[in-house]
């Protein structure tokens, strides 16, 4: 994801002004994923949101180059669970389908997250997070489908995933399943 820094009124410095450009994209793609994000870091934010942590805690993944803020990665989730070992993904033409597995016994009872990130020829993103958060059952892995929107046009989509426990309120570190192209 690519963010240009706006010119700001009285700005106190250019270190002020990257800040701000940084913040505004973090903020946006965060808020993108609100649900997601107050289960990922509900069990660490202590004084804030879970939305404010997640914003502190993925502001260290931009970096500036030529004038351009650059976001290398995004984590939806911060927890203590053991992340899934292994996935994959594969895509038909209106959908896409993407398999986490080694669970484990650990995740039964969690709730698993999957989070699709889409990008254009121009670095825009669309998020597309399934509705639905499967409970971990016995099964050793878990199949999720999104519908493609006919209309999309990209050029890749990268596949995250975590899981979440409501009894204990942990969620598992955000794990990157893989990246198709289109």
């Amino acid at each position: 994801m690519r963010g240009k820094a706006q010119s700001i009124k009285n700005p106190r410095s250019e270190l002020q002004m990257e800040n701000r450009g940084k913040f505004g994209i973090i903020s946006d793609l965060m808020s993108k994923a609100l649900s997601v994000v107050n289960d990922g870091f509900k069990a660490v934010s202590v004084k804030k949101s879970p939305f404010n942590t997640a914003v502190q805690v993925n502001m260290k993944s931009i970096t500036e180059s030529g004038g351009e803020l650059i976001m290398s990665e995004a984590k939806f989730s911060y927890g203590k669970l053991l992340a899934p070992q292994a996935g994959n993904f594969s895509m038909s033409d209106t959908t896409l389908t993407a398999t986490v597995e080694s669970l484990g016994e650990s995740f039964e009872g969690s709730k698993v997250y999957l989070v699709c990130v889409f990008f254009d020829s121009q670095n825009r993103t669309l998020m597309v997070i399934p509705k639905s958060a499967p409970v971990v059952s016995s099964e050793s892995s878990i199949n999720f489908q999104v519908i493609i929107p006919d209309n999309l046009a990209f050029d890749t989509v990268r596949a995250y995933a975590f899981s979440f426990d409501d009894a204990s309120k942990d969620a598992s570190p955000t794990t990157y399943i893989g990246e198709l192209s289109a």
